[in-house]
């Protein structure tokens, strides 16, 4: 039996029934690539078997070849020009992309460090001389956010006026005294609703306390002076003298007195809220200030007249004082005296501190 072929000459039936592939080399290709044959230890170069399943294969071969195309530079067709095309746009779109972006990192830089249209050298307007890109950067993200609100049109033109303020002359020291308006509707209250014994008291004059008040003043001028009213001229008599005595008992009078220390309460408490002004002069003042100046004067002239009406309403006694609106007038007065007390900088000085205008 041949050792190659399994050929085995005394089987003449092996044809009917064959049980390997047979293949035939022709001697050359025996010598070149089946060395072995005639030389054990030589190796068996690689070679391929021609077919039909390697006749399928070469034309798959050729038909990718054919849609891969030629590659020769300039020439290109199929598959390689299509890359050819697509790397020229690359190229193309990487090029403008990087003279974009160099562009705009040149003009965050002019408009962060270049010395005439740059921040860091406009202190006085945008406050901060050690002002760089990074910087810029850094709050143009932080605009970007969702959470950012930009400023309204009110506000950008009030930082505009604040950033356009000169330097101003220190205002004089201030110390305010607190205001009593509370205590005072309290106090006006109790005097206005303070009942006294009617008992020997003239008719006339308990029902009108303007005029109760009245007479109360001419009885002071006129006892152990005058016999006759220097009103009207008519006699005052002994017996007028007796009612008028025990009209104006040690209880009126002490209420009386009463209601002159707190009138005289009023009119210190007026003196209080014109002093907490008078101090500043409005031209004095930053453009800022100088509108919660002039709030300030129309909450002053409210509680002034508010004051007068409590005066009018304990001398008559007709009604208890209404504090309506006073509270909140007194809570404002007192919010914008605060920071003056605390510190006079704001009303002086421009602030020092970076301004967060942005920039045009």
């Amino acid at each position: 039996m041949c050792s190659l072929c399994r050929w085995d000459a005394n089987n003449a039936n092996q044809f009917d029934k064959p049980r390997q592939k047979i293949r035939v080399f022709n001697e050359d290709f025996v010598r070149d690539n089946l060395r072995f044959i005639t030389n054990p230890d030589d190796n068996i170069e690689s070679f391929a078997i021609l077919g039909e399943d390697n006749n399928k294969i070469e034309q798959e071969i050729g038909a990718l070849e054919k849609e891969l195309g030629a590659q020769e530079q300039g020439e290109e067709t199929g598959l390689y020009a299509q890359r050819a095309e697509i790397r020229k746009e690359y190229v193309k779109h990487k090029g403008e992309h990087k003279q974009t972006f160099d562009a705009l990192e040149k003009q965050l830089s002019d408009k962060a460090t270049d010395r005439n249209i740059g921040i860091k050298y406009k202190p006085e307007r945008f406050g901060d001389q050690n002002y760089n890109v990074t910087k810029l950067k850094t709050e143009i993200e932080e605009v970007l956010k969702p959470s950012y609100q930009p400023s309204t049109g009110d506000q950008l033109s009030n930082y505009e006026k604040l950033i356009a303020e000169k330097i101003l002359q220190p205002v004089s020291p201030f110390c305010p005294s607190k205001l009593q308006f509370g205590n005072l509707a309290n106090e006006a209250e109790i005097l206005i609703t303070k009942k006294i014994s009617e008992s020997d008291k003239i008719e006339e004059l308990a029902k009108d306390a303007v005029l109760n008040r009245w007479v109360s003043e001419g009885r002071s001028h006129h006892k152990g002076k005058k016999r006759a009213c220097g009103f009207c001229g008519s006699a005052i008599t002994t017996e007028r003298w007796e009612k008028l005595e025990k009209h104006f008992d040690e209880e009126s009078s002490k209420l009386e007195k009463d209601l002159d220390v707190f009138l005289n309460k009023i009119e210190t408490e007026k003196n209080s809220t014109s002093l907490a002004l008078s101090i500043f002069d409005r031209a004095g003042l930053l453009g800022l200030l100088q509108d919660l100046y002039a709030a300030n004067k129309d909450n002053q002239t409210f509680l002034h007249a508010r004051l007068s009406v409590w005066a009018t309403m304990c001398s008559s006694r007709t009604k208890p004082p209404s504090t309506a609106g006073c509270g909140p007038i007194c809570s404002r007065i007192r919010i914008l005296r605060s920071p003056r007390q605390k510190s006079l900088s704001p009303i002086t000085r421009k602030p020092s501190a970076k301004r967060k205008v942005w920039p045009n």
